[in-house]
């Protein structure tokens, strides 16, 4: 039995939309590129292909449920996270706020076409802290917090639901076709069909590999923390699509982004970037993930711009 009689449930990550930020190409000679209309453009795209997946998985197996795991920076900030921040953004932070509520409600609504159910978990950015510098940062007073809360309300007016905060501060909005699980926190902790997950945005957190400081490491400690293997740890902040799994029963997955390059990814001493991505899958009772899409959201010519002088 391959488990193809089995009812699974879909997760898809959501992470570093950074919505209102602006690069300009003539700062980058056309190696970088983003604004509002392209973030609109991507989160469409974003959502069409986790409709499309799932219209595609749904012709062989039962998949009722949707898992939206949100990981942090859907706004660019408040224009003083570094000097320059402000010269790249092109609206203030309320203004973000409201705009990302006003196209978020939309998009979580129209899962419901293929969906019977929608869960969502939201863990806070650092792009959305009230602080101007990290040193100074609070982790609950972060303007993605409100902005989570203000889109639950919304589609709460459409599918109904009732709000309840846990002792540890969760709020959650339960009852509904779409349930909210806002955490004030830096981590969340999620359990999808009996599957331990972690979820987080990760700054502070350096890539996969790197010794001690690094993600690996991270989510061995935080075992030890919990005195249990956490099966999937999902986290963004790197803008790049990658994974490990350096365990039995237990795996990193760290998920793209809505940007592509940036100024500072190509400006650094090791320039990196790569399409535009976020990671959807499945998941099954016995076998947990199963089958994991990437959902690219720009072509290589939108991305490779850049102008050479005389050919």
């Amino acid at each position: 039995e391959m488990g193809f009689t089995t009812p699974q449930e879909a997760v898809a990550l959501f992470s570093d939309l950074h919505y209102y930020s602006k690069i300009d190409r003539r700062a980058s000679n056309g190696l970088a590129e983003y604004n509002i209309d392209i973030a609109r453009e991507r989160l469409v795209k974003w959502r069409n292909g986790v409709l499309r997946f799932t219209q595609m998985n749904q012709l062989w197996v039962e998949l009722d449920t949707l898992h939206i795991l949100a990981l942090g920076d859907d706004l660019e900030g408040h224009g003083e996270m570094f000097q320059s921040q402000a010269l790249q953004m092109s609206e203030s932070i309320i203004f973000q706020v409201m705009g990302f509520v006003e196209d978020m409600s939309g998009i979580i609504l129209s899962f419901l076409e293929r969906y019977k159910k929608i869960s969502i978990v939201k863990v806070p950015g650092n792009h959305g802290r009230v602080a101007a510098r990290a040193k100074g940062a609070y982790t609950p007073d972060n303007f993605e917090t409100l902005a989570w809360e203000l889109i639950a309300e919304r589609v709460r007016s459409q599918v109904g639901g009732e709000w309840a905060t846990s002792a540890n501060g969760t709020r959650s909005l339960e009852g509904g076709a779409v349930e909210f699980h806002i955490v004030y926190g830096a981590i969340g902790f999620a359990s999808i069909l009996g599957w331990l997950c972690a979820l987080r945005h990760g700054h502070g957190i350096k890539g996969l590999q790197a010794t001690y400081t690094g993600a690996i490491d991270n989510k061995l400690r935080l075992n030890a923390i919990l005195g249990e293997v956490i099966n999937y740890y999902f986290k963004a902040h790197l803008h790049e699509a990658q994974s490990a799994e350096h365990e039995i029963r237990g795996e990193i997955i760290q998920n793209g982004c809505f940007v592509g390059p940036s100024l500072l990814s190509i400006e650094m001493s090791r320039a990196a970037s790569n399409l535009p991505s976020q990671e959807f899958m499945l998941f099954h009772p016995k076998r947990g993930k199963t089958h994991h899409s990437r959902i690219h959201l720009a072509e290589v010519e939108e991305i490779r711009q850049y102008e050479v002088i005389g050919r």
